[in-house]
């Protein structure tokens, strides 16, 4: 049985900006187990303009005898994108970097059953977030810190910021803000109480609080005077230089829209449908078919397969045949969200799903220049990204409906305003926008820049009008910290709609912009030579040792790869002075074997430097802390001993370390293929290196001058690749 309970870590009061909700347990354990405690807080809210990022920095405490494996799992609000992950190591926070999902969970896992210290971030569905962190020590702490970024709302003529403060009892609370961009005096209320914000610049403020035995509820809002002109931002990354541009299009208002005569009701009858919110969408529809008055309703249930498609006739806002019918539906089978066709004399389709495609064609279907796509989804575990994809490229919009939120919805998808129709400009590229529909009141706008004086042009249409709007972009614009990330954000919401045919360019992002997206986590590894072991490269503060270690194990792939070689040519050479040997001739050579041979970085490569490596293991006071060290490298970890007094440190690399345990300390060296004993402590190694590089399906060598000419096979590329390790 495995020594490391697991809990689940319900975190949605933490990083989404939800309405307030009961106090509820932070952390679920296993049953018996005493609940881990969200020791202390520190939030830091960082302003620029409209685009704000909240860093929160979490302490646990773990009260029971044993470590416990942290599951954080959280939703984000549209429009929240994490740009952060950091876990501690002795006290110090490492920030994560991006890998590609499937490595980053086995990398994970396997590090995992070793007992040491890594942190996987991983998006699930739609917006939602799992954050996994191995081990919080036995009755010690843990640091976790995440950060997300966000376009604040607005309302009349400030920026909204709120910050949910459902977290409970702390022993300690920090909250600040550094807000640049704002017009005026910022004004906070609801939780915190009376906050006092000092100016820094003209248009800069600075605020912070600090509570100790707090209790935190409620919601902090933030209101933060907006300046009037367009705003415009830069930031350069690797070469290429990113904008965001904000435009206002309107006072944010909307006006009742008109529907067409003939409408189209793409119903999800899938198996996951019965988990819909279906009174809410029912409730929703008989608002939309009051409005529309009169008209046809081509209905298509959507499985497996689509079934053949129904028609109902809406008189005086009568929908009841209608809705009888979609009250009889059976949901079951799979979602073959894309198999439908879409039907000339249509002018909108209403899709009414959970977003999920588990079967079927994955590329949606094309909708003409005519017609739009509204999108209807009440589910807690929905797809809402693609979703609100889909809606975007077809002039729509994803309408989220709940059974306390119907009069809301009922306003999003019966009303409309000013709708942008194209980008363009020049100077500029990559053009990508936030949505084609203005966030109150506000077109949001990013893409690369060119030239140092560009153009940005935006067509928009408003009641039936087209406008051209031109604005200017200096390369000398104010530089933001998130631009990159922001244009990054906006290009992989609009790669949802058909998400599982963009994986590569979805990947490309993820790891240039450092995202957890559908094809890339975050990870965070113990130590450099895990980094070197399973080629991840690591973040900056660790990069000159990382690639210290990548060089000498190159050269010791090469050195072993010559060698290799050499003896293949000589084994062939004393073969074939054997054969040309008169009787009587004696046996016949035997192959020289290899000899056992150490890898001086420990970490070659994935199999030698997991073979490369010892344990230690000892006994001591029970429930201990035990610290092994490595001066020489300044390896450091930590671990508590079990209920016995029995500890075990593994797969260390080879080296002298000391080993502190019940006020003790005692050198012992980690040697491989060999057994030492120092008191209580027992080394264990493994003599084994194997010479293929199995972390990689590549598979290259380098050949002299002087080793072709001895290899004993035929001068052409095949032969002679396959002499290579691992052919």
């Amino acid at each position: 049985m495995r020594r490391f309970a697991r809990f689940g870590l319900l975190l949605l009061a933490t990083l989404a900006a939800l309405p307030a909700m009961a106090a509820v347990p932070l952390m679920e354990t296993l049953k018996g187990e005493r609940p881990i405690r969200l020791q202390s807080l520190d939030i830091r809210t960082e302003v620029r303009g409209s685009l704000a990022e909240t860093t929160v920095h979490m302490v646990f405490a773990n009260p029971n005898p044993r470590p416990l494996e942290g599951n954080l799992q959280f939703p984000l609000l549209d429009g929240q994108q994490v740009t952060g992950f950091a876990l501690d190591f002795d006290g110090k926070l490492r920030p994560a970097v991006p890998v590609d999902k499937p490595k980053a969970r086995q990398v994970f896992e396997e590090i995992e059953r070793r007992g040491v210290d890594p942190g996987l971030l991983e998006k699930t569905v739609g917006n939602n977030f799992r954050l996994r962190v191995f081990p919080i020590p036995a009755r010690g702490t843990r640091i976790v810190e995440v950060s997300y970024s966000e376009a604040l709302a607005r309302n009349g003529n400030d920026l909204v910021y709120r910050l949910p403060m459902n977290y409970g009892a702390l022993d300690g609370f920090t909250w600040s803000l550094r807000a640049d961009g704002v017009a005026a005096l910022p004004r906070a209320s609801g939780a915190l109480g009376e906050v006092s914000f000092v100016r820094d610049g003209r248009y800069g403020w600075r605020a912070s609080v600090q509570r100790s035995r707090y209790q935190a509820s409620g919601m902090l809002d933030l209101r933060l005077p907006i300046r009037a002109q367009a705003q415009v931002y830069t930031q350069a990354v690797d070469g290429d230089t990113y904008f965001v541009a904000e435009v206002q299009v309107t006072d944010g208002t909307f006006r009742p829209r008109t529907l067409p005569g003939k409408v189209g009701l793409l119903w999800d009858s899938s198996g996951s449908g019965s988990g819909r919110a279906l009174a809410a969408e029912l409730a929703l529809l008989d608002a939309y078919f009051k409005w529309m008055g009169q008209g046809e309703v081509k209905l298509v249930r959507l499985r497996d397969r689509p079934e053949a498609a129904k028609t109902f006739r809406i008189v005086g806002g009568d929908w009841s045949a209608l809705r009888r019918e979609l009250e009889t539906t059976v949901y079951d089978g799979a979602s073959a969200l894309a198999d439908w066709k879409p039907e000339a004399g249509i002018g909108e389709y209403v899709l009414v799903s959970d977003g999920l495609l588990n079967y079927g064609p994955r590329e949606f279907a094309t909708l003409t220049s005519a017609q739009r796509l509204y999108a209807i989804s009440s589910s807690p575990g929905a797809d809402t990204a693609r979703l609100a994809a889909l809606a975007q490229r077809y002039g729509g919009r994803l309408v989220s409906v709940t059974p306390t939120s119907v009069e809301s919805a009922h306003q999003a998808l019966l009303t409309e305003g000013p709708h942008l129709l194209s980008l363009g400009g020049s100077g500029v590229a990559d053009l990508q926008a936030e949505t084609n529909d203005p966030r109150d009141g506000v077109l949001r706008v990013a893409g690369r820049l060119l030239a140092p004086d560009a153009k940005l042009d935006l067509v928009v249409a408003d009641d039936g009008k087209t406008q051209t709007m031109r604005l200017p972009i200096a390369g000398d614009a104010t530089e933001h910290p998130f631009a990159a990330r922001l244009w990054a954000s906006y290009r992989l919401a609009a790669l949802e709609a058909n998400h599982e045919l963009k994986r590569a360019e979805i990947r490309r992002l993820g790891q240039r912009f450092g995202l957890a997206t559908r094809e890339t986590s975050l990870i965070v590894l113990d130590t450099v030579q895990d980094y070197v072991r399973y080629e991840i490269a690591p973040p900056a503060e660790l990069q000159a040792e990382y690639a210290r270690l990548r060089d000498e194990a190159e050269g010791e792939r090469i050195a072993e790869t010559s060698s290799h070689l050499d003896r293949v040519a000589k084994d062939f050479a004393e073969k074939i002075a054997w054969w040309e040997k008169l009787f009587p001739k004696g046996k016949p050579p035997a192959p020289e074997r290899p000899k056992k041979q150490v890898a001086a970085s420990g970490a070659s490569n994935a199999s030698g430097a997991s073979n490369a490596t010892g344990n230690v293991s000892g006994t001591t006071t029970p429930n201990s802390p035990v610290v092994i060290e490595n001066e020489a490298n300044g390896f450091r970890r930590q671990l508590s001993s079990d209920g016995d007094g029995n500890y075990r440190f593994s797969q260390l690399p080879m080296g002298t370390y000391r080993v502190t345990a019940g006020g003790q300390s005692r050198t012992v060296n980690v040697s491989i293929g060999t057994t030492a004993n120092l008191d209580t402590v027992e080394v264990v190694g493994n003599g084994h290196i194997n010479p293929i590089d199995v972390s990689s399906v590549e598979s290259t060598t380098v050949l002299t001058a002087e080793q072709t000419a001895a290899l004993p096979v035929a001068r052409n590329i095949t032969n002679v690749a396959l002499l290579a390790p691992g052919t």
